[in-house]
């Protein structure tokens, strides 16, 4: 239940990855979740290339850094995207984390820039997020992936 109020596209991958797990073994149960994620990401009008690294770029406002994301924001470029934003809040007491030119930002990624805020915030470091209102949410849920209006869908997968 949890995961159809993400999205239902989170309970295809998950219910995916337990019946190919189930069938085979582990590894391609795990890979075949991770594929089809992929898949809804393009199909949602991620490119490919956002999913391999992570497309940052580094500014400041003032004396607050701005840190941009560029095309997508998915799970398997968080950890630069993580290290970017880390890397900018050392010693500030502000960071703007702009999300207006993506393309997608997948829920596991608005998860943990929830996470990554509380603890920035612990630390004493307000983290800001800037362009999402150019976004629908995929679902209700506050983590649910988020795709920019008027972003065409790929029909080529």
């Amino acid at each position: 239940i949890h995961t159809w109020k993400i999205g239902p596209e989170q309970l295809i991958v998950f219910v995916t990855t337990i019946l190919v797990t189930l069938s085979t073994d582990l590894l391609i149960g795990v890979l075949s979740g991770i594929v089809l994620k992929m898949i809804f990401h393009v199909v949602n009008g991620a490119p490919i290339t956002s999913m391999l690294k992570p497309q940052v770029e580094t500014s400041t406002e003032g004396s607050t850094p701005v840190v941009t994301v560029k095309k997508a924001a998915v799970f398997s470029t968080w950890l630069g995207l993580k290290w970017a934003i880390e890397r900018a809040a050392e010693g500030k007491p502000a960071v703007i984390v702009d999300l207006s030119d993506t393309k997608l930002v997948d829920h596991s990624t608005m998860e943990k820039l929830h996470e990554l805020d509380r603890e920035l915030r612990a630390k004493g470091t307000a983290l800001t997020f800037r362009g999402l209102d150019s976004h629908r949410p995929l679902s209700g849920h506050p983590a649910a992936a988020r795709k920019r209006s008027g972003v065409a869908e790929n029909k080529n997968v």
